[in-house]
């Protein structure tokens, strides 16, 4: 049975809305933040304040879905000139720290919570409490700028005609001026202005999908910069770029190889990780072998101080100084030294 108030939506009709076409939405995150929209909210946010109860589900991959929603939407969310929009909160009051000025002027705080808003103040002040007599009715006043905008959920709501932006957790709020008291129908009425900054940390489903991914491209690409200025140290970039080059080359191979699906299973993202390391070590000893080959050939050519310093920098790289460190690496050193 519907409950009063509260409307049916297709998820057909959903998808093809405007706005989850032009933020490409998944149909999880759809799902998650239409769930958001009805009673479901209250758990949601009980457990993002700390207030669930031990052992009771933590909603984790529902709040990460709504999150990855608003973090798309909010790209598209183009607020209005002069937007402000309002929060009520009633029977709670607002703690001393959150009200004084810190050290460098400013008040505030962080919501932790997904926190809803609406452009209706009448809206507000229902939620306030103001109108059934509530303690410490409060409502928030807030600006709205480009780096503050909420996401606009309103056609995803449950409830008809209902206006919401919705901000992600940790939000930070500042407040602007000084707080004042109203008169609402014989109630006191608090009224805190605010300025929001809205975290823009939050990744999207996609960006958590390849974040396993993209650590790995950063693993190989800190791998090649070591040689690359191991290179550049020794005066030797010229002479090895083609090698190094190769290297950086199969190291990328390693990591486009690598499925998303594979990197984010514990054992696979092992896997892909030796592979990445092996790959490297294995062009670490080419580059070694290379320098002494070098030192071979000057030697040959009458350059002996050239060919010494060489043949130093090969026994150096193909110790510790460039490759891992191991048995064939050692007996490889002692091998140099006894021909030089």
């Amino acid at each position: 049975m519907m409950v009063p108030g509260r409307n049916a939506k297709h998820l057909a009709d959903l998808l093809d809305a405007p706005a989850a076409k032009t933020a490409l939405l998944l149909v999880p995150e759809i799902v998650a933040l239409r769930l958001y929209t009805g009673p479901m909210y209250v758990k949601y946010n009980a457990v993002s304040r700390g207030l669930a109860k031990a052992g009771s589900t933590r909603y984790s991959a529902t709040i990460h879905l709504i999150i990855s929603g608003l973090q798309k939407l909010n790209r598209f969310t183009i607020p209005p000139i002069g937007l402000i929009v309002y929060r009520g909160n009633g029977g709670m009051a607002l703690p001393s720290d959150f009200l004084e000025p810190d050290e460098q002027g400013f008040s505030g705080g962080v919501e932790c919570a997904l926190m809803s808003t609406t452009p209706d103040r009448s809206v507000a002040l229902g939620y306030s409490g103001v109108e059934i007599g509530e303690d410490l009715p409060t409502i928030f006043e807030i600006e709205v700028g480009a780096a503050s905008i909420g996401a606009d959920i309103s056609w995803l709501s449950q409830f008809a005609g209902e206006k919401e932006f919705l901000y992600a957790p940790l939000t930070h709020l500042q407040i602007v001026g000084t707080p004042r008291l109203e008169i609402h129908n014989g109630n006191q009425l608090s009224i805190v202005r605010m300025q929001l900054t809205v975290n823009q940390k939050s990744k999207t489903i996609e960006q958590t999908e390849r974040s396993r991914k993209d650590s790995l491209g950063q693993l190989a690409h800190e791998l090649q910069s070591v040689v690359r200025y191991w290179a550049h140290q020794n005066k030797l970039l010229e002479c090895l770029g083609a090698q190094m080059a190769r290297m950086r080359s199969a190291l990328q191979t390693e990591v486009d190889d690598a499925e998303a699906h594979i990197v984010n299973n514990n054992s696979g993202l092992a896997t892909v990780f030796e592979r990445i390391i092996n790959t490297s070590e294995e062009h670490r000893i080419i580059i070694a072998e290379m320098v002494w080959t070098e030192g071979k050939v000057a030697k040959a050519r009458g350059e002996v101080s050239a060919a010494v310093k060489l043949f130093e920098i090969a026994i150096e790289a193909r110790g510790i100084g460039l490759c891992a460190d191991s048995k064939a690496g050692r007996d490889r050193v002692v091998e140099m030294r006894q021909q030089v």
